[in-house]
């Protein structure tokens, strides 16, 4: 396949506090694409996930350990850490492996992968135990822990039904900083007391949901201005107080000005 043929692969990421729309907007953007024969993955860029494309694959394990110990009480920012990396690692094989193979069978120039949780919230745990500051180096938030148990094993055999190419993932290459941030990153805002009226009262979680929302909602302005210069540009903030379609629309009209050709036009035609 030329180079000029090869299909382009876009990540966006969606980050924000708890409730504030993250999840619908990713739903919602990926049934678009979907429409329009663009093939689009949704996956998680931090935190834990149940198992690695499913039970039925040999590297679960590693993931059902490591989620195990991330809502255990004993989990440390080690875990936090050596998941955030394995995480990355995989979003970069899709983007630059089973993304483009999607595309190409589907007769596509474009994919996209959509990020649930980023870089952005690799950094909640170091500033709310103010471990970052100015002087801190981002890159040291995904330096491979070396932790006991958890080492970064080789992929499953498949993904999403392809065949993987272990040969094709370096896990020895320690990552940086800006190998984790998508293209464009989706930073989503609202009032404190909105996210909280959003909650379910029948939530088992409710008062850890709450807390979360009134503890961490300070810290995304104060991540955002620890991130470089031109990794900040990638950034785009969008209110999540509006209805959701509203919301979408905005979605919708930063990629149709940042990444035109993914939506082929589309734009703000909705």
């Amino acid at each position: 396949m030329s180079a000029e043929s090869f299909p382009t692969v876009i990540a966006l990421g969606f980050e924000g506090v708890h409730r504030v729309g993250k999840g619908t907007q990713m739903d919602m953007l990926s049934e678009r694409l979907d429409t329009m024969n663009v093939p689009n993955l949704q996956v998680r860029g931090d935190g834990s996930k149940e198992a690695q494309w499913g039970s039925d694959h040999p590297d679960s394990m590693w993931w059902n350990s490591m989620t195990h110990a991330l809502r255990g009480p004993d989990a440390t920012p080690e875990h936090w850490q050596a998941a955030s990396i394995r995480l990355t690692h995989e979003m970069r094989y899709l983007k630059q492996e089973v993304l483009p193979s999607m595309a190409t069978d589907q007769g596509s120039q474009h994919a996209a992968i959509l990020i649930d949780r980023s870089v952005i919230s690799r950094m909640m745990i170091p500033l709310e135990r103010g471990q970052l500051d100015t002087d801190s180096n981002l890159d040291d938030l995904y330096r491979d822990p070396q932790l006991p148990g958890f080492e970064l094993p080789s992929f499953a055999p498949e993904i999403v039904g392809r065949p993987v190419d272990n040969n094709a993932i370096d896990t020895e290459t320690e990552l940086s900083f800006q190998d984790a941030m998508p293209d464009t990153l989706f930073l989503f805002d609202a009032p404190i007391g909105a996210l909280l009226r959003r909650l379910d009262d029948d939530d088992p979680k409710l008062r850890f949901r709450a807390r979360n929302i009134v503890n961490c909602a300070h810290l995304y302005p104060l991540a955002l201005g620890l991130m470089p210069d031109d990794l900040r540009d990638q950034v785009v903030n969008i209110s999540g107080v509006p209805p959701a379609e509203h919301v979408h629309r905005a979605v919708v009209g930063a990629i149709a000005r940042r990444h035109p050709d993914l939506l082929n036009g589309d734009g703000l035609g909705i």
